[in-house]
């Protein structure tokens, strides 16, 4: 359906600040598995030996040929120096030591944190993605390489943890470099060493799975580190990174509220809601060529100001006004690749608990739509066989109802009830 046709909650039929719903507290599980058909075991090996879960280092990747790096949206060469190594076999004395990386990769489900691990193909148990770095190779881009070869997922690194007020910008750099003693391997037929640069990043988009990844991959919560079979070292540093996450991301510097900027998306927002709260039955070819003039003039003011101030998050421009600007981006939908780079800010703003996390929710079902993909979230609607309001396809049908609920949805039957009253 056209643009103006495809419904969901908090386009049509409201006046509070675009809002899908009320946020509304749900039961979630502590386990997310996307499902992503992973490469055979084969294509890849994780060798070790010794004790398989006592410790990342017995656990880590090797490989067997060097593979392209796959960039994330950081771009590595302007974020950070590269620190010089040679990761073949780096003698100390009689010792070999192996560079290696390992990302702790985190995203935003809803209002919680969940941790990115792997299932590995042989060892028992899960690891966070990692492996040894290729010839030459930064350990950051070796950790973006990993990441998106063994989960299919965009990782933007973040830098380590600066004193509050700290006054300069900082830039995504390793977090810490451990020695690991590591078993015989594929690489090294004696006991050796890992250097291990250990990174953190964020996933923006935890349901935007790119290629198809090497293994399965499972989103944990906090309260599942103790209950899944993860190396102990890996157990101990994640819970900390758990409890360090939010002041990492969050938006430094806060800029003050502007006020001015606010204004003027609430009354863009309120002429988009006008067109729309007219009913079905009233809408002549008159206000609908008003209703695509208001998308179209509120899509090229948006463009323009995100080209010259980025997006305009809560930090910026508050909480009803935010709102505003996602909801222009949720309609611009005669402008796909503009509404797809919102989704990107968009994210990225939930991600720094700069934006709400319904509307990112929103916007990604309607990108997939427009992009022919099976949505997340039900909130896609349209008409069916017999007129009534259905949900476009979604992507895992199981999992709809405690997606919605980890996102602060109703459930769909009544998110469905909803709607269609809301548009007569």
């Amino acid at each position: 359906m056209s643009g103006a046709g495809r419904r969901s909650a908090g386009e049509e039929g409201s006046t509070a600040a675009g809002r899908a719903t009320k946020e509304r507290a749900g039961e979630d599980t502590d386990r997310t598995t996307l499902r992503a058909a992973a490469r055979p075991p084969e294509s890849k090996s994780r060798e070790g030996g010794g004790n398989p879960v006592r410790t990342a280092a017995q656990r880590r990747t090797v490989r067997g040929q060097p593979a392209p790096a796959t960039p994330g949206r950081l771009s590595l060469s302007e974020a950070v120096r590269p620190i010089p190594h040679e990761p073949e076999n780096r003698g100390m004395g009689d010792l070999v030591v192996h560079e290696t990386a390992s990302c702790y990769a985190f995203a935003r489900f809803g209002r919680q944190w969940r941790l990115c691990v792997i299932e590995h193909p042989r060892l028992e148990g899960e690891l966070v993605p990692g492996g040894h770095a290729e010839a030459g190779e930064d350990p950051l881009a070796t950790a973006v390489r990993e990441m998106s070869e063994e989960t299919g997922h965009r990782v933007r690194l973040l830098p380590p943890p600066l004193p509050e007020g700290y006054p300069h910008p900082a830039t995504a750099s390793v977090w810490h470099v451990v020695s690991m003693p590591a078993a015989a391997d594929s690489r090294c037929d004696r006991r050796h060493e890992h250097r291990d640069h250990i990174v953190v990043g964020v996933v923006d988009r935890p349901f935007a799975v790119h290629g198809t990844p090497e293994h399965t991959v499972h989103w944990v919560e906090r309260s599942a580190l103790d209950r899944i079979n993860l190396p102990e070292d890996t157990r101990e540093l994640a819970g900390e990174l758990f409890e360090t996450i939010d002041r990492v991301v969050a938006v430094r510097p806060r800029p003050a509220v502007d006020e001015a900027l606010a204004a003027e998306l609430l009354r863009r927002q309120q002429e988009d809601q006008a067109v729309r709260l007219v009913p079905a039955a009233e809408r002549t070819p008159k206000l609908m060529e008003r209703w695509q003039a208001i998308d179209e003039e509120n899509t090229a003011w948006l463009r323009e100001l995100i080209a010259e101030r980025g997006w305009p998050g809560e930090a910026l421009v508050g909480r009803q006004a935010a709102g505003a600007a996602w909801l222009i981006a949720q309609h611009a939908d005669r402008q796909p690749e503009f509404q797809q780079e919102c989704l990107e800010l968009l994210s990225a703003a939930v991600t720094a608990g700069d934006a709400d996390p319904q509307h990112g929710a929103l916007l990604e079902d309607r990108v997939r739509i427009a992009q022919g993909q099976e949505q997340v979230f039900g909130t896609q609607l349209t008409q069916g066989a017999d007129g009534a309001l259905v949900p476009y396809p979604v992507a895992n049908p199981d999992e709809v109802e405690a997606l919605r609920a980890a996102w602060g949805f109703e459930p769909l039957e009544s998110y469905i009830e909803q709607v269609a009253a809301s548009v007569g």
